[in-house]
């Protein structure tokens, strides 16, 4: 989108700067030949004035996305909770944003809060609830961002990936084809179809992952999930002959998925063929929360990894390289 403007210069060069809102004129130089860099690139503009003493020249400028952060000057601030998996990162909500950031380039740093102090430290920093418990008091959850190149917090995964492509769109899009159109179809997909698919069968990772909190956290995350689920930790996960039964039901549901993902195999392994997008993410921060759980070596990967003709496996290695943390 282009505006104009009739600026009033003198006979002499001039620099000007000048900001509406997110619309930035850079410079203008002399009135004869005059010029206006926009975005990077010369523009001749045409001169029109009504006497020698006060020009005129009518300049065209345009919006200006915020510069993408490359530097820990003005990094982007992740929140997210430690444990003590090497990294401290484990949580398949809080990766969805690190892969976010990582696969756009941006540069993040993590500001730690332990999981008993999310509600209190949210609320004294500015994070933004996510929802409300049921006596209708504000809720926070992780992860969170700060971003100081617009002085917002915003909280929620799936909120954070949206404002991102909304505010650096000239970085890889998290959403490919506008976050304006397909940000419902990678919803429904998330929550019509992934979560429905494994939401049960995360039984098996519950305890395991109260096991590697931080003491500090451990009394808070277990009475927070038992008072939710209903029952001990340790009873979530099936065990004996049962526990064969649902393993095996955990991988049929992830062939739900796969015959998702096997429609658009002839153009690539991603959800949409070629192109990375956020379903991709969700399905690979699970994955990556029970290999760091388990462990690369473990049967339980293994087993996960090689389903539905090591779909998964390979999914994972392929964002490999966005799974830093900073």
């Amino acid at each position: 989108m282009v505006k104009l403007c009739i600026v009033r210069l003198n006979h002499t060069t001039k620099s000007l700067r000048r900001s509406f809102g997110e619309l930035k004129l850079i410079q203008v130089l002399e009135h004869k030949t005059a010029r206006v860099q926009i975005a990077g690139c010369l523009q001749s503009k045409e001169q029109k004035h009504q006497s020698p003493d006060q020009p005129y020249y009518r300049l065209a400028f345009s919006y200006i996305p915020p510069e993408a952060p490359h530097s820990n000057n003005m990094s982007i601030i992740l929140y997210d909770s430690p444990t003590t998996i090497p990294g401290k990162a484990l949580s398949p909500n809080m990766r969805k944003t690190r892969y976010c950031l990582s696969y756009k380039g941006l540069s993040y740093k993590t500001q730690w809060i332990e999981y008993v102090n999310i509600q209190s430290e949210c609320k004294k920093i500015g994070i933004p609830p996510t929802a409300k418990n049921g006596d209708g008091s504000d809720f926070y959850t992780l992860p969170a961002i700060y971003d100081p190149h617009t002085g917002k917090y915003i909280a929620d995964s799936f909120e954070i990936a949206v404002y991102l492509d909304k505010t650096y769109p000239n970085a890889p899009p998290i959403f490919p084809g506008g976050y304006q159109t397909t940000t419902g179809l990678q919803h429904a997909f998330e929550h019509g179809i992934f979560f429905p698919a494994i939401d049960k069968h995360r039984s098996f990772a519950f305890y395991e992952t109260f096991l590697v909190q931080n003491e500090i956290s451990k009394p808070y995350f277990r009475d927070s999930f038992e008072k939710r689920l209903g029952v001990k930790l340790e009873d979530l996960a099936p065990k004996g002959e049962l526990a064969v039964q649902q393993w095996k039901k955990f991988e049929e549901a992830f062939g739900t998925v796969a015959a998702v993902y096997a429609k658009t195999d002839a153009a690539g392994p991603y959800l949409m063929g070629d192109r990375i997008s956020w379903g991709d993410i969700v399905v690979c921060s699970f994955l990556i929360w029970w290999r760091r759980l388990w462990g690369e070596q473990s049967q339980q990967w293994k087993d996960i990894s090689s389903w539905q003709g090591g779909r998964w496996g390979k999914l994972l290695s392929s964002l490999d390289k966005y799974s830093e943390i900073y």
